[in-house]
């Protein structure tokens, strides 16, 4: 039969290799997706859109993407 001492200490070192073996887990990886075409309308009206998606993926398996569309026109002044 183990002495008290010598059993805390297995237990000490067990526990104390446990929690220097767990790294947390701090963020995911997160990936950016741009995009941007334009377009000339017959009147020479300039439409142009822009698109970014932004993946966020944790080390638990879950992943969050957000995408973002703007439409911008402007008159280049075509045709006067």
């Amino acid at each position: 039969m183990m002495s008290g001492k010598f059993q805390w200490l297995i237990v000490f070192m067990t526990t104390f290799c446990l929690l220097v073996n767990a790294k947390p887990q701090y963020g995911g990886s997160q990936t950016v997706t741009r995009s941007q075409s334009s377009s000339y309308t017959p009147t020479g009206q300039q439409r142009t859109t822009h698109q970014e998606t932004v993946s966020n993926s944790s080390p638990y398996g879950q992943t969050q993407q957000t995408t973002v569309t703007r439409q911008t026109s402007s008159y280049g002044g075509y045709g006067k």
